[in-house]
């Protein structure tokens, strides 16, 4: 009697809480029907933001129209990097030396491999030669966001 008492009020909650689609008590036994989709947590749900890099990581902020050169260090940079889910991806750069934020690439990337050109220049003026940080965070609704990532990056004189 307990038994069955216990397995039904499991069976109860279980369907009053969605996590099935129907729970049934029969003869002490759980039988689940398979034909809803599986429960999702949406607190447990999660962004994951990986292999995030510059390829190259030196370079020389880009001239005015932004053409590239056969000799001399490479004009801009890409970030690439791979997201779990479609996302709003925001690159924030910042000078190392001072500490005062340059600028903000924002872009909405899609599930997988992305690649955002970053040319070394804001608002129509190149960054001057020297360290900066770039800050990658990515936020979708409904998924907790990882944490930032940050690559180092090396502007030289062109």
């Amino acid at each position: 009697m307990r038994r069955t008492l216990l397995v039904a009020l499991i069976a109860a909650f279980a369907t009053a809480a969605g996590i099935v689609g129907s729970a049934l008590a029969a003869a002490g036994d759980l039988t689940f029907d398979q034909s809803s989709p599986p429960y999702t947590d949406p607190f447990g749900a999660r962004l994951h933001l990986s292999g995030v890099r510059a390829i190259p990581s030196r370079f020389a902020a880009a001239g005015r129209r932004g053409h590239q050169r056969t000799n001399g260090p490479h004009l801009g940079t890409r970030v690439r990097f791979t997201l779990s889910a479609a996302a709003r991806v925001t690159i924030a750069i910042t000078s190392t030396s001072t500490g005062r934020r340059n600028g903000a690439l924002v872009r909405h990337a899609h599930q997988g491999t992305n690649s955002v050109p970053f040319s070394g220049r804001f608002n129509g003026r190149a960054l001057t030669p020297g360290l900066y940080r770039a800050t990658v965070r990515a936020e979708a609704p409904h998924l907790t966001s990882p944490g930032a990532r940050i690559l180092r990056l090396t502007i030289v004189k062109g």
